[in-house]
């Protein structure tokens, strides 16, 4: 749970990200729910600056963790 941790402090910290919840946590990931202003790929782009890549997928987004070398967790 430390890269699901620093995801989530990533989308804390971003000027873009609001309305934070998370809505479930499982060893390797966790659903979370939030507002953003602006559009996808300029938050892709501040998340990144923060150690975070964003990938699409047919249920949503999947964030990883590009701060360890360790498999990273992901986000949905």
């Amino acid at each position: 749970l430390p890269r699901t941790s620093s995801m989530r402090a990533a989308l804390a910290r971003s000027p873009l990200v609001s309305d934070f919840n998370i809505r479930a946590v499982a060893r390797d990931g966790a659903v979370v729910e939030f507002l953003f202003a602006g559009d996808s790929a300029r938050l892709s782009r501040d998340l990144r600056e923060r150690g975070v890549s964003v990938d699409q997928d047919p249920a949503g987004w999947i964030m990883t963790s590009s701060t360890t070398s360790l498999p990273s967790s992901s986000i949905q």
